[in-house]
């Protein structure tokens, strides 16, 4: 008897939300689909989504309303922000094989740590269309603001480690996309009145970005909680 070897495996990460899972594979099951990856040199390809809620149905925009896939995309432009959702994403096993799978050491952002390290190696397509739907529920992990800057932080950390070169890139593109995100880790550390936190998270951003208006503000800021 011949036996068929899938060309596509279907992979649903989920956390606490087992009781959604019967419904994601409903959908994967109702499917239709055709062996069409018809560039080889592509990685990774993706579509855009829609957002949808239980309570409230579909939501205005898409995706890529939301984080708009820029014309070029390159390492530096992926570094930005994420605008790749993670329902639509098709990549080739031997690309995963070469970058490896989700680090599962991030508490979050295992997918943008993903994408970075496939297109530092690997051509990405965009395929405009809405092609699934993203379900919105109050109790997402996203909602957890210290624990997305950390791993936000930490993925793109890791990505200037393997390309040191970014931080050659003037300071105008660099602050709202990297060195900024310690300074609203410090200061949610801050808030949170978690003093030795922040006074870490600003000794880091100081070793990297140097003093500036908004790090002695947050610096004279737990100075002032102290007292």
């Amino acid at each position: 008897m011949q036996v068929f070897e899938p060309t596509v495996s279907v992979i649903i990460p989920t956390y606490q939300r087992g009781h959604l899972v019967s419904q994601a594979i409903n959908s994967v099951l109702a499917q239709t689909y055709k062996d069409l990856e018809a560039n080889p040199r592509i990685g990774l390809i993706y579509s855009d989504s829609l957002f949808f809620s239980d309570q409230r149905g579909l939501f205005p925009g898409s995706y890529n309303t939301a984080y708009p896939t820029p014309n070029l995309q390159v390492l530096w432009t992926l570094f930005r922000y994420n605008y790749i959702p993670v329902p639509t994403v098709v990549v080739r096993r031997n690309c995963l094989d070469t970058v490896g799978l989700f680090d599962e050491t991030l508490r979050s952002c295992e997918d943008y740590d993903l994408w970075l390290r496939l297109i530092e190696k690997f051509p990405i397509y965009f395929l405009n269309q809405p092609l699934a739907r993203y379900r919105r529920s109050p109790n997402n992990l996203s909602q957890d603001k210290e624990q997305m800057f950390t791993s936000h932080l930490r993925t793109k950390e890791k990505v200037i480690n393997r390309n040191p070169e970014l931080l050659k890139f003037p300071m105008n593109f660099l602050d709202p996309y990297f060195y900024n995100i310690y300074l609203e880790l410090a200061n949610l550390h801050i808030q949170n009145h978690q003093i030795e936190q922040a006074r870490r998270v600003l000794h880091r951003y100081r070793e990297m970005r140097g003093e500036t208006a908004r790090y002695e503000e947050l610096r004279l800021s737990i100075s002032t909680k102290q007292i």
